[in-house]
């Protein structure tokens, strides 16, 4: 979502090869930090995120997926560098 390096690079993905996709099955999933917005009780976020990064992408490349996915994502604070793990507090439950 937003201007996330690899978000940039699936949305090309998908826009240069949407034409291959057609006739295929083809299942399309995120990978989100939807888990800190779950225990925040912010279900409002979660449906947002979901229709931005999942659901207006299929609808804006005319895309016919059999399944979408929508999973949470995990920070291993363990295996942060010191400089990585004090940006990353904000989001330490």
């Amino acid at each position: 979502m937003g201007n996330c390096r690899y978000a940039i690079e699936a949305r090309i993905f998908l826009k240069n090869f949407r034409k291959e996709f057609e006739g295929k099955k083809l299942a399309l999933f995120v990978s989100t930090m939807i888990t800190f917005f779950e225990r925040e009780v912010k279900i409002d976020d979660v449906a947002k995120t979901r229709k931005i990064s999942l659901e207006d992408r299929v609808a804006k490349y005319n895309l016919k997926p059999i399944a979408l996915g929508f999973f949470g994502g995990v920070i291993d604070y363990n295996k942060m560098g010191f400089i990585a793990r004090k940006g990353m507090e904000f989001f330490k439950p």
